[in-house]
């Protein structure tokens, strides 16, 4: 009874260990793949992007200097991190180098009473920054 037992828990070991392979934990992004969750009150998206980190906030920096109408909360350049609002929406983003040339930006957007849904403001955010970069997105659904 006790090997079988063991047996069980090994098994069930490896089962555990191979479902959180198989799972999309794999790359999540290439090229500027975009990966989006929703919260309770705001929504984010992850973008990887095949670019330095630096390069990336330098977009987001110039992005935004295209649009005056919105108003800077909170500019961490050490942190690569910029919050912004414009009527009733804040969106904060966030780029952290990956390696390898490679970064991953980060966008919560909260769409208060705007009009807007969160996802099409952060989506909106994460496509300014890339075709300013000049490259393309891919969505990725999970």
């Amino acid at each position: 009874m006790r090997t079988i037992l063991h047996q069980l828990v090994i098994l069930a070991v490896l089962f555990a260990m191979s479902a959180c392979t198989a799972m999309p934990a794999r790359q999540a992004v290439d090229a500027a793949n975009v990966v989006y969750t929703q919260g309770a009150s705001q929504h984010m998206i992850a973008a990887q992007v095949p670019l330095d980190a630096a390069r990336v906030y330098e977009s987001f920096l110039h992005v935004l200097s295209e649009h005056p109408e919105f108003t800077v909360v909170t500019r961490k350049d050490a942190a690569m991190m910029l919050e912004v609002a414009k009527d009733g929406f804040r969106v904060t983003g966030q780029v952290t180098q990956l390696g390898d040339g490679k970064s991953l930006l980060y966008v919560w957007a909260d769409a208060g009473d705007s009009g807007y849904s969160g996802r099409e403001v952060s989506e909106r955010a994460v496509k300014s920054i890339c075709d300013d970069l000049g490259i393309s997105i891919e969505r990725v659904d999970y």
